[in-house]
């Protein structure tokens, strides 16, 4: 199993490298999205053109980030640059609909865990009394409060399914339905989810997590001190350049891996039927 992920994952880097054209697409795409995600945060709402523009700046950062998994979900099998860009803005949309159950379940795991958080929460009454000044022994800390054991584990399960769960059957359906298409998709969502959750998957998953999630994360908030203003600033834009295209090229590879392993189920099987096959024929 380990060298069958091993061997998905190396295939899909070697098809990144091999396909300059597709790669400069996947990152004029990426690059355009965040542009629009950083003119969202930093546009003000004094005029009505920014007023305008700060409604239609998340409406093309949704069209953005979806085309831009349909071309990484089609890279692998599309050769022509020209026909991966106008293919992922083509069925951009049917990412959108397929994602729509799941983004409804993010935001129940999210308003559940805070729901539950806050239920555990001190009361006004129970903070101002927790404030009151008590005597303690000199050299002495005072101890914080203890986290109850529930709030620990609904925030550990939350995490688990938004940074695990989620984003790996999202990569099986999306690449599913930009690959065969919506209805095809539909029809072998089942099979697709039970492969989402393979010990294959789940270990390709992993891998592919530490270089576009783990690495970028150090890179972003792991300073790198330097005696110069200058070039400690340098350092950070390289850092958070080289962060980004980690971030791309990872979840990238990981797809491809993913998709890989996906497809090639069936054809071992099927070896594996024709031997049974042919064997029986011989005897």
């Amino acid at each position: 199993m380990i060298k069958n992920v091993f061997s998905a994952i190396g295939s899909s880097a070697k098809r990144l490298v091999g396909c300059w054209r597709g790669l400069g697409i996947l990152i004029l795409l990426y690059a355009a999205l965040l542009f629009s995600t950083y003119m969202f945060f930093t546009t003000g709402q004094a005029t009505a053109g920014q007023v305008v523009l700060s409604f239609a700046l998340p409406i093309v950062a949704i069209v953005l980030f979806f085309a831009l998994q349909v071309a990484i979900a089609r890279f692998g099998i599309e050769d022509r640059a020209p026909r991966l860009l106008g293919g992922a803005f083509k069925d951009f949309w049917k990412l959108v609909v397929i994602s729509i159950p799941v983004a409804l379940l993010v935001w129940a795991v999210i308003y559940s865990a805070g729901r539950i958080d806050s239920s555990f929460k001190p009361t006004v009454q129970q903070a101002a009394r927790a404030l009151t000044p008590r005597p303690k022994a000199p050299g002495h800390a005072v101890p914080s409060a203890p986290v109850p054991w529930q709030v620990t584990l609904t925030w550990t399960v939350a995490y688990v399914l938004l940074l695990a769960a989620f984003p790996l059957m999202l990569a099986q359906v999306w690449a599913k339905v930009a690959r065969l298409g919506f209805g095809e998709a539909l029809r072998s969502l089942g099979r697709t989810l039970a492969r989402a959750f393979a010990p294959r998957a789940v270990l390709t998953y992993a891998f592919g997590f530490i270089f576009f999630a783990v690495v970028p994360y150090l890179l972003v908030f792991v300073k790198t001190p330097a005696a110069n203003a200058w070039i400690e600033a340098g350092l950070l834009a390289a850092r958070l350049i080289i962060a980004a295209l980690l971030t791309l090229l990872g979840w990238t590879m990981t797809v491809g891996a993913l998709s890989e392993l996906a497809d090639g189920a069936p054809s071992r099987a099927g070896e594996f039927r024709e031997g049974a096959e042919h064997a029986a024929v011989s005897t």
